[in-house]
């Protein structure tokens, strides 16, 4: 039986745990289909009267409490009652010709009756096979006993749950103490002779006890991952076991007081890697207080001794799982075996089975079949070798064959067997080894058809007499074959058994390919990279798969071209899908560099989210200036110097170049200056001063300053927080002043120059407002002789929007209460100038309103 788990659990059947106390209650029901309403039907009840329904009871007869009753055709009417519990104890048949008769259905119908025997009697029960009779003269029929079979003595103490009858033999699923036994016999429906019984064995599982995981810790002693792999293997606790033994873990680690372990609050990829995070994670390595020694002995003990705890909590709840359910029809007519949480196919052995039965339960001894007959021989062979004899034979075997060698094999084949098999073999094993392999005939084609049952693969045999020109057999095999069975085990998730298996193929690319598939979905990729570098090789100087290797690979790569761009770009979305930037950026680098042709706009913009994602900005401006697409550096752009400002990488920015993209970087920072919050990070406004500053352009840094300082003076804050704003706002502004004082005051201000007065003012700078100011009136009354002149306006309305008379005043009066010497003097300076200015404005008024 070859069981899978069904990833739920499925509730017991309600019916079989109601109870029916009258003898006449009926305990059993069946009918040819589901519409009962159309359909005969068939009953029994605890009396063991079975009957037949259709509108009305139509015919009955008494059910024998003995199989030896049933085969002396006995009607005894007394005897012991049915258990009270419903169960399944009635299976109608299809007529034996597969043909019914259309006017009268229900003739020749076949109903299979099964009598369980009381505890005390040997065997689980009996069956009685009835068929219904024809239609009578006067309507009524009769139920003729046909035969009956006795169950074998393997079902005493078991429960029934379920039976079928599939190809003309009778399949029974039994409950033997919470484990499924299923048996089958030929149906022979007019026979009375005795039937053997034969059982459905499932695959042997290891006891998973104290002293199996010591011998498992003896060979590897890492603790946690012997008995993980024990208990992630497949086929021996289904993941909803897993899950609630976890759970049941946790809640009990949960209930204890004080402050939890932080791998409870962990998050975790996959069901393994949370089992091996929380299970130990209240173990600690405890420190002698004497000596200061760490007390290694004792953690590995603790860390056990929970494993082995949580070990006991999967196989409580698996008993529970694998209580058998029901029996039915597979697609293929075979029988198939439902359990509370698995499923199990029952499937006839082929060559590969019988030779692992070879091994397993030394099976192979008289069986007619050279090829399980010469397993049987190295069987015995190996178990004349001592363990450690046995242990360096194989260790040498398994290296020869992991490894690419220069001889052949049958040069290293007998070293090996010359230098550590034949001298620890003793005479008497030698003697019967040589009878055995003579009676096999011959033995190179034993050994070919052992290596087919071994392989399960296609052999082809070349020469004459099977044999080379050395005398051993020639088989050659495909590679695709293996490497198609490795990646079709890594889809089902069996990642360990996949790598397993590859670890002995020989390393070719596509063994390469899908052993590196398994390390990233197993969450290794740092393994995965360097096999798919490996493969990378295989692909010619033009970058062409070349041909020795192209059969293999073609099976398990996605795509069509096996073009070397192609494959990186294949690689690099693998790592992607884990979010694995690192490698998406290598992989895709090795795409870009190896494409003689101009790539896709696609792999660039990968390229740059990946090394921007990653913080390697320098090989996102490399490649972001390098690149032949315009529009995709238009929009990457404003994601580098957004992530480069978020990540504080102020200077590196200031100090790149950005050939042909400087306006567009300043376009981006002033963007986020004027809309940014003015307090938050990264303070835009900052950026930008330093970005001009080192450029410079002192002009648009004491802009850029002037503005945030005017910005932060909007914003109402709380009077705690006003110190902070102030001393803000007042950095800013001197910013700004530092900068405007570097540039030439005719360009420092071209559209607002009473901006930088105001901050001199705001400052208690009176000497130079008052200086400003005075150059200001002077500038302003050049440009404006040019303008009315040209322009011909009233000159007089004009000055007083043109000049900020509101400042002056307010500065003038600061001027008045200062006691500094150059004070005094520019504030009498400053209202010449007024005075001058304001005479020269109503004179060129006149002039121009007078002027023909």
């Amino acid at each position: 039986i070859m069981y899978s788990s069904t990833g739920f659990q499925l509730p017991s059947l309600s019916l079989f745990g109601t109870r029916h106390e009258g003898s006449t209650d009926i305990i059993a029901f069946a009918s040819a289909s589901s519409d009962v309403f159309t359909e005969v039907a068939f009953t029994l009840s605890r009396d063991r009267q079975l009957r037949v329904w259709r509108d009305k009871c139509i015919a009955s007869i008494q059910v024998p409490p003995s199989f030896a009753a049933a085969r002396r055709g006995s009607q005894i009417k007394t005897g012991n009652l049915l258990p009270g519990v419903y169960r399944s104890l009635i299976r109608v048949l299809p007529s034996p010709n597969g043909v019914e008769d259309e006017e009268d259905p229900d003739a020749d119908r076949r109903v299979l009756v099964f009598v369980p025997s009381p505890t005390e009697q040997a065997g689980g029960g009996f069956f009685v096979l009835y068929r219904l009779s024809e239609r009578y003269s006067n309507g009524t029929r009769q139920l003729e006993y046909l035969s009956s079979q006795d169950c074998s003595s393997r079902s005493t103490g078991s429960e029934l749950r379920d039976f079928a009858v599939i190809n003309n033999h009778l399949w029974c699923l039994w409950d033997t103490h919470g484990q499924a036994m299923v048996e089958y016999v030929a149906l022979e429906p007019e026979s009375e002779e005795v039937a053997q019984w034969y059982s459905a064995i499932a695959p042997s599982e290891p006891e998973y006890t104290p002293d199996y995981f010591d011998e498992l810790l003896v060979q590897n002693g890492a603790v946690t991952e012997v008995f993980l792999d024990a208990i992630l293997r497949p086929g021996v606790f289904s993941r909803f076991t897993l899950e609630t033994a976890l759970k049941q873990y946790r809640d009990a680690i949960s209930s204890i007081p004080g402050q939890h372990p932080p791998a409870l609050l962990t998050s975790y990829p996959t069901l393994g890697e949370h089992i091996a995070g929380v299970v130990g994670c209240t173990v600690d390595l405890a420190i002698d207080p004497q000596s200061g020694e760490q007390l290694w002995d004792q953690y590995w003990s603790a860390l056990k001794r929970d494993w082995e705890g949580f070990v006991a909590r999967c196989k409580e709840v698996e008993r529970s799982a694998r209580w058998p359910l029901a029996i039915g029809v597979g697609e293929l007519e075979q029988p198939v075996v439902l359990e509370r949480e698995r499923l199990g196919v029952v499937a006839r052995d082929d060559t590969s089975l019988q030779a692992f039965k070879v091994f397993a339960q030394g099976a192979g001894s008289g069986t007619s079949n050279s090829a399980l007959a010469l397993l049987d021989i190295a069987k015995g062979l190996q178990e004349s070798l001592d363990g450690a004899d046995r242990q360096l034979l194989e260790s040498h075997l398994t290296s020869v064959v992991r490894e690419t060698i220069a001889f052949s094999w049958n040069e290293v084949g007998a070293d090996i067997s010359r230098r550590l098999l034949l001298s620890q073999v003793s005479p008497p094993v030698r003697g019967y080894v040589t009878a055995r392999l003579n009676s096999l005939g011959s033995v190179n084609r034993a050994v070919v058809d052992a290596l087919y049952v071994i392989l399960d693969v296609e052999a082809e045999i070349k020469g004459e007499a099977m044999e080379d020109e050395e005398g051993s057999p020639t088989i050659s095999k495909s590679n695709g074959a293996e490497v198609r069975l490795v990646e079709s085990l890594r889809v089902d998730g069996h990642l360990h058994i996949a790598r397993e298996i590859a670890g002995w193929l020989p390393l070719a690319p596509g063994v390469a390919y899908v052993l590196a598939r398994t390390w990233l979905d197993g969450g290794r990729p740092d393994e995965a990279v360097p096999l798919f570098e490996q493969v990378a090789i295989s692909f010619g100087d033009d970058g062409l798969l070349e041909s020795e290797d192209a059969d293999a690979l073609e099976d398990v790569l996605p795509f069509d071209e096996y073009y070397l761009p192609h494959y990186y770009n294949h690689v690099a979305d693998l790592f992607a899908e884990c979010s694995l930037d690192v490698y998406v950026a290598r992989f895709t680098k090795l795409a870009i560099d190896s494409s003689p042709e101009e790539v896709s706009e696609k792999l660039w913009e990968t390229l740059l989210t990946s090394y921007i994602a990653l913080g390697l900005y320098e090989d996102a401006y490399m490649a972001l200036i390098s690149m032949p697409h315009q529009s995709l550096q238009q929009r990457f752009i404003s994601r580098l110097v957004t992530a480069m400002c978020d990540k504080g990488e102020i200077d590196r920015l200031t100090r790149w170049n950005f050939v042909g993209f400087q306006q567009e970087v300043e376009n981006v920072l002033a963007f986020k200056a004027r809309n940014a919050d003015p307090i938050g990070w990264p303070n835009y406004a900052n950026v930008l001063y330093a970005w001009y500053t080192f450029r410079g352009d002192y002009r648009s840094a004491g802009q850029a300053m002037f503005r945030q300082a005017r910005r932060l003076s909007e914003i109402v804050c709380k009077p705690g927080e006003y110190i902070d704003f102030a001393t803000e706002t007042a950095r800013c502004y001197l910013a700004a002043i530092n900068c405007l004082s570097l540039v030439d005051p005719k360009s420092a201000w071209q559209n607002h120059p009473e901006h930088l007065i105001q901050v001199y003012f705001r400052y208690d700078l009176l000497s130079d407002a008052l200086r400003q100011s005075i150059d200001l009136i002077k500038e302003t009354q050049k440009k404006s002789r040019g303008t009315a002149k040209t322009r011909r306006m009233p000159f007089d309305t004009a000055a007083a929007t043109w000049l900020p008379y509101n400042l002056f005043d307010q500065i003038l009066g600061a001027a008045a209460t200062s006691k500094a010497k150059d004070v005094s003097a520019l504030a009498t300076e400053l209202k010449k100038t007024i005075d001058l200015w304001l005479t020269s404005a109503r004179s060129l008024s006149r002039d121009i309103r007078t002027r023909p």
